[in-house]
């Protein structure tokens, strides 16, 4: 019987509440109420008190981390695309890392344009996982899922290198963007960047 949860799955969902160390390191200095939610103006909207602000969120990513790996442990198809699933796996790990990093400095009035830096990481998420698409295997969990990939392999395949092309050009137009300030070009890019691989699945042919 096939293991529910590899031990990379579990050192993956630790490593990933790890990320309240720094937060716990810094605990003394922090502000009692801290921001988590910035705006399109790149001003915080949203608070919390400082120990649910660095504790939420780490937890939140591990249970996420687990509940993608037990399904991709029931699907037969994704163990086609191994190494794109492990890539995934150590994703969320890194995020959690970023992202709190991001609201202590931030806390501590070390960061001011977080602005920037999520759209520099969204712009090297593109790029990773551009860098991935092509070596995805058809799965019923990972990559672009539409009627028509799902059910043709070679229309999967061919989706899934074009969107590698895509994401990859598209994160490396958004750094300079994401540096200038611009968030609200660099989301509309980012939603037609991600956009046009699912539309080119449905006419591809």
């Amino acid at each position: 019987m096939k293991k529910m949860l590899t031990k990379t799955d579990i050192f993956a969902a630790i490593l990933t509440l790890c990320a309240v160390i720094p937060g716990f390191v810094v605990y003394n200095k922090l502000p009692e109420k801290v921001a988590t939610h910035f705006n399109i103006s790149n001003e915080p909207d949203s608070y919390m008190p400082k120990l649910a602000a660095i504790v939420v969120l780490p937890v939140v990513l591990a249970v996420m981390e687990i509940v993608c790996c037990l399904i991709t442990s029931t699907d037969k198809r994704t163990e086609n695309s191994r190494k794109a699933n492990t890539m995934v796996r150590f994703i969320i790990p890194v995020l959690a890392f970023v992202m709190e990093g991001m609201i202590i400095l931030y806390a501590l009035e070390k960061l001011t344009n977080v602005g920037a830096v999520t759209g520099l990481l969204i712009s090297v998420l593109l790029i990773v996982i551009g860098n991935y698409m092509p070596k995805t295997r058809q799965n019923s969990f990972l990559g672009i899922k539409t009627p028509r990939t799902l059910s043709d392999e070679r229309i999967w395949d061919k989706t899934h290198r074009f969107a590698g092309f895509v994401w990859t050009i598209g994160g490396i137009v958004l750094l300079p963007v994401s540096l200038l300030g611009m968030y609200i070009p660099a989301l509309i890019l980012m939603s037609v960047f991600v956009m046009i691989p699912v539309v080119y699945s449905f006419v591809v042919r």
